[in-house]
This record gives C-alpha cells, sequence and structure tokens, in this order.
C-alpha cells in the first residue's frame, strides 16, 4: 500500500538517496542525543535505587524545611528595614559583564533605550577602576539619554532616561552579579552583558512578574530530572528534552526578573558550603538562585 502510494508521488517531488539519508542520518542523531544520558548513566556506580535519603521524613526534608524558615526570617528582615516604599512602575537592570567592554557598551546603549527601565546597575569585578562619567570616552559607558523607541512613537512626554551606574567589587566571584546595593525598584532584571532583551519582551516580562512576584521570571529555561537507580539529579539543558519533556524547573538568570529582596537573600541566605560550590566551578549561581527562591516561593519558575 505504502510503495504504491509512493509511486504516485512525481519523481520532481521525491527526496533523492542523500536527502534521505541525511534525514535518517539527523533522526537517528536526534534519538542517540535522547537516549545518551541513560547511556552514560548506566556506565555510573549504581545504587540500589531506595534512596533512603530521598524518603518523605528523611534529614534532607527537615534540612530544606530549616533553610526555608531562614530565609523567610531575612525576607521579612529586609522587608521591615525598607524606609520608603521602593518603586513598583519600573524595575531596575542588573547588568553582569566581565572584560568584554564592546558588549557591555552595547548593552548599556540598549537598556537605556527601554521605558521600563528605572535603572542600570553594572556589575563591575574587574580589578581595575570603573569607567567614570569625567572619562574621555565616557559616553560609551554612560550613554546620552534619548527617548526610547517606544516613548518615542507614543508621543509620551514623561518618559526619563535610566541612570547608569557602576558598582566595583574586590573579587572576580560570578556571585557579584547578586551582590548589589541601593536598588530602588520592588524588581530587577539580571542579565548578562552578551543578552539584550527587546525592549517590548522586557515589558512584557515585567508585566509577568507583577503576576508572579515570588517566582523568578525568566526566558531561558532549564530543567531537572530524577534518576532514581542513581538517586540523584540530572541538570536538562538541551533543546530537545526540554521541548518534548513539556517540563522546566529553572530559568537562567542570564535574563530573568525577581524580587529585589531576592539579592539580600541570596547573599546572606545561601550556605556557605554552595556559595564555596559556585565560586570553586565559577558557574551554577543561577541554579542556587531558583533553588533558594523556589524555597521560599514554594512554586516554580515562570517562563515567558
Amino acid at each position: 500500500m505504502l510503495d504504491s502510494a509512493w509511486r504516485r508521488v512525481p519523481a520532481l517531488w521525491r527526496p533523492g538517496r542523500r536527502t534521505r539519508r541525511v534525514v535518517t542520518s539527523l533522526f537517528a542523531l536526534a534519538l542517540l542525543t535522547q537516549l545518551a544520558p541513560s547511556r552514560r548513566a548506566d556506565r555510573a556506580p549504581r545504587g540500589d535505587g531506595d534512596c533512603p535519603e530521598h524518603q518523605p521524613g528523611a534529614r534532607g526534608d527537615s534540612a530544606v524545611a530549616s533553610l526555608r524558615e531562614r530565609l523567610n526570617a531575612i525576607l521579612r528582615e529586609v522587608e521591615d528595614d525598607s524606609p520608603v516604599a521602593p518603586d513598583d512602575a519600573r524595575f531596575t537592570v542588573v547588568l553582569n559583564t566581565f572584560e568584554r567592554r564592546a558588549l557591555l557598551q552595547k548593552a548599556v546603549a540598549h537598556y537605556t533605550t527601554c521605558a521600563s527601565v528605572a535603572e542600570i546597575v553594572v556589575v563591575w569585578s574587574e580589578q581595575t577602576p570603573v569607567p567614570e562619567a569625567t572619562d574621555a570616552n565616557a559616553r560609551l559607558f554612560f550613554p546620552a539619554p534619548r527617548n526610547s523607541a517606544s516613548s518615542a512613537s507614543s508621543g509620551d512626554a514623561r518618559y526619563e532616561a535610566p541612570r547608569v551606574r557602576y558598582e566595583a567589587h574586590d573579587t572576580t566571584s560570578i556571585q557579584n552579579r547578586f551582590e548589589v546595593t541601593g536598588v530602588r525598584t520592588s524588581a530587577v532584571f539580571h542579565v548578562d552583558d552578551d543578552v539584550r532583551m527587546p525592549c517590548g519582551a522586557l515589558a512584557d516580562g515585567f508585566e509577568a512578574w507583577r503576576a508572579h512576584r515570588d517566582a523568578l521570571v525568566g526566558f531561558f529555561p532549564r530543567a531537572h530530572r530524577w534518576l532514581p537507580r542513581l538517586c540523584r539529579h540530572a541538570y536538562v539543558w538541551d533543546d530537545w528534552s526540554l521541548r518534548f519533556g513539556g517540563e522546566f524547573s529553572i530559568v537562567l538568570t542570564k535574563a530573568a526578573f525577581s524580587k529585589t529582596q531576592y539579592l539580600e537573600m541570596y547573599a546572606r541566605g545561601l550556605p556557605p558550603e554552595a556559595r564555596a560550590y559556585v565560586d570553586e566551578r565559577k558557574n551554577c549561581e543561577d541554579i542556587a538562585m531558583q533553588l533558594l527562591t523556589s524555597a521560599v516561593a514554594r512554586a516554580p519558575p515562570v517562563y515567558v
């Protein structure tokens, strides 16, 4: 039946042998990619699958409960210590950069055009003096105020260009991105210097965060998968698994909104062992922030 149907297809429309081989190879590669984690897992030392430390009532549950209590106490202290109500109409861009001046300059120039941005704080971990407004090339790091595209098109004369400031740090720790002070808005948008989200997408993301204020709201999702035979989790980052798995549990802080209070929560609430782990590997700080956020919010992140 299939053979007869195939013969009815005009020869011009039939894929050649080379095309069929390429399609078959791509399909096989995708299948192997999907199976690769389980194959690697089979080569790893196997547990008995009982995972007693992950059973209800195990030591891990009490540790999470203790951490959640501590994090909530920190958030209450931060809220009580706030002298004035923060700006809720706009947000602060916390821009993480390191020795990529061209990308930094382009990012700052872009985000100054977004009407939803109140301020841009550049996390300066380079062990060199921060740019100053009096420098000869200051215009590259402090773009001249100009109306945003959205404001200009709508004739909004109330648009005020965001202020740009640089916060210097004594170390090159990747966790400096969460060590930001003096923020005067309810929300911050964490972003890397090589990511430039369109102003319209930022406005939509900000509105999504205002509907889910306790969650991380971002543009780059990831997930974790439980491997019962190994009694551990696997990190899921590939598009294939995310797209067809239909679930995610992490949004990366390379482009994500959060409560401003979560900055202080990370600084004071992250366990020392986790902080040392992140500094040693120079990675996983976004996963650490997601774990803390999920612990207090008791809710998954929001992908926009």
